[in-house]
């Protein structure tokens, strides 16, 4: 699987992660009050809850994030592009309307 990810064109890749993600949010918004403290066993660890799991997603989220925007800086990819294509992590994360606690 990962030598057909790397044949793939980037954007392609992503586009498909995107879409993924977009499906998970979109689970996890659904979701009752109640079901975000639903208990249960994964296969690395012990009483997860579908809360745990989301904040384990999210966090996962930011640091990849947070490197793909460290590695675009160091390889000058942003170099050429409008303004609005240059924004930083930080700057985009302010539109969110909600804090993030990392």
């Amino acid at each position: 699987m990962e030598a057909r990810d790397q044949s793939r064109p980037t954007i392609l890749v992503m586009a498909q992660f995107r879409r993924l993600r977009q499906g998970t949010c979109s689970l996890l918004r659904s979701l009752p009050d109640d079901a975000w403290d639903l208990r249960g066993t994964s296969r690395r660890a012990e009483n997860v809850t579908v809360r745990g799991l989301a904040e384990h997603l999210a966090l996962s989220d930011y640091r990849h994030l947070r490197a793909l925007d460290e590695t675009l800086d160091q390889v000058g990819a942003r170099e050429g592009l409008a303004e609005i294509q240059k924004a930083h992590l930080d700057e985009l994360l302010k539109l969110v309307p909600t804090s993030l606690h990392l």
